[in-house]
C-alpha cells in the first residue's frame, strides 16, 4: 500500500512557486502574491572599485528607526512584486 503512495506522490507535480508579500498601511493590509516565473534569474550588479566592509558600513547610520525600515522593506517587495507581472 505504500508504494502506491509514494507512487501517486511522485506523479503529483509541485505546486508552483510563489511567495506572499504583505504589510499593513494605515491600518489596513496590502497583500500581493508574487508568483515566480519559470526560468527567472538572478543579476548581480558589482562595482569595479572595492571598499573595505567597515569603510562602507562607517557611511551608514548607527542606527535605522524601525517604522522607517518596515515601511522600506514593504514598498522594497512591492517593487519586486512590479516587475514580475
Amino acid at each position: 500500500m505504500a508504494r502506491r503512495r509514494d507512487a501517486a506522490a511522485a506523479s503529483t507535480p509541485p505546486p508552483p512557486p510563489r511567495l506572499q508579500i504583505a504589510f499593513n498601511a494605515e491600518g489596513h493590509w496590502i497583500t500581493q502574491r508574487v508568483h515566480i516565473p519559470d526560468g527567472l534569474q538572478c543579476v548581480l550588479f558589482i562595482p569595479d572599485d572595492e571598499m573595505p566592509t567597515t569603510e562602507a558600513r562607517a557611511v551608514l547610520p548607527a542606527k535605522i528607526d524601525r517604522k522607517d525600515a518596515i515601511f522600506n522593506i514593504a514598498r522594497a517587495s512591492m517593487l519586486i512584486n512590479c516587475f514580475a507581472t
